[in-house]
């Protein structure tokens, strides 16, 4: 059986995001394991909606900073006791969570899928489906609670 020592888990701050945090410290827990808890901000912001680069960069750097607090508030809340190695990254999901992956060495991906079915992947694409072809080690894909 493989050994599973550093993990990547990937979250949104959404609710659908949780199950698939809450599998990894599942995990992580009994086996000791360390998590890396990744957002990745989907950034830049397209520039014709601001006065200014200057302002443009001002705007980024604050929802950088927003989204740096919440990672930290949100290991706290949902993976207190564990050993938690926050990441923020920015660009494209699928593209940062495999270069983040390699960087910590992962042994296992874990990540939610939001389950938008065959329409929603021509629509909105799949980010776990670029992740799985471009992993370097396997991915949990936990489906997110339907309501």
């Amino acid at each position: 059986m493989a050994e599973f020592k550093n993990i990547l888990v990937t979250t949104d701050f959404s609710d659908s995001a949780l199950g698939g945090v809450q599998s990894a410290k599942d995990l992580a827990a009994p086996l000791g394991a360390q998590l890396h808890l990744l957002y990745v901000a989907d950034l830049p912001l397209p520039s014709l909606t601001f006065s200014s680069e200057f302002h443009r960069q001002e705007i980024q750097q604050e929802h950088l900073r927003r989204a740096q607090e919440e990672l930290s508030s949100y290991v706290e809340k949902h993976l207190a006791g564990l050993d938690v190695r926050p990441h923020l990254m920015e660009g494209n999901a699928a593209e940062k969570i495999v270069v983040c992956a390699n960087e910590v060495k992962a042994d296992l991906i874990v990540m939610a899928t939001h389950g938008y079915g065959s329409v929603g992947k021509l629509v909105f694409g799949s980010t776990t489906l670029r992740v799985l072809h471009k992993s370097p080690c396997p991915v949990v894909a936990v489906r997110a609670d339907s309501d």
